[in-house]
């Protein structure tokens, strides 16, 4: 199995967290992307709160990627609007 395309590349992962405290904690639903992700990477994590985000320093993952080409709406975006997001981190290579 070869490499897709933009192997190597460093593309970011957006997440939506409910809230920060004064410490950098964060907060996210139970069954938000990132806690599913925390669980993918990390085979000993345990479902808490608040999250561990400082395990994920100096990580590097390997994920499957998607192109958006429509809005929220399933209108199609112009050509110039398409953007690249992170679909699904499948495992970490160190960290």
């Amino acid at each position: 199995m070869e490499p897709g395309k933009g192997f190597g590349e460093l593309i970011q992962a957006h997440y939506r967290l409910d809230r920060l405290d004064d410490r950098g904690r964060c907060y996210a639903k139970p069954k938000a992307r990132i806690v599913r992700d925390l669980g993918r990477l990390f085979p000993d994590y345990v479902d808490a709160m608040p999250l561990p985000l400082t395990r994920l320093k100096g990580c590097s993952v390997i994920g499957r990627t998607r192109w958006v080409v429509k809005d929220g709406k399933n209108v199609d975006l112009a050509t110039q609007q398409h953007y690249e997001i992170v679909d699904y981190l499948l495992e970490r290579t160190n960290g």
